[in-house]
């Protein structure tokens, strides 16, 4: 779980401890601390073969039209065919399901 606090210096340190892992960073902004704790403990929620546990096809497709399809130069059809995904029936199913 992560574990966002300010420090007397103005920066900002989070800590993320899940399972006898911890690790910790400082930031200048809370903002900048709190996407870096969510995507380690999202990394961390991943077993060693890259397997994510725990979540759906919707939610890696949410991320990834977040995170990637920004970044492209065709990303509002791209963002389009992501969604079309979403609202199919299967796009709730564990990845841990899908073959």
């Amino acid at each position: 779980m992560a574990n966002i606090r300010k420090k007397t210096s103005g920066r900002f340190e989070a800590q993320v401890r899940i399972k006898g892992f911890a690790q910790s960073k400082t930031f200048r902004t809370r903002s900048e601390a709190m996407k870096w704790a969510y995507q380690l403990e999202d990394d961390l929620h991943m077993d060693h073969e890259g397997h994510v546990r725990g979540k759906t096809l919707f939610q890696a497709l949410d991320r990834y039209v977040q995170d990637v399809t920004p970044k492209k130069r065709g990303w509002k059809a791209e963002r389009n065919r992501v969604l079309r995904i979403q609202k199919e029936g299967f796009a709730h199913l564990m990845l841990d399901d899908l073959n």
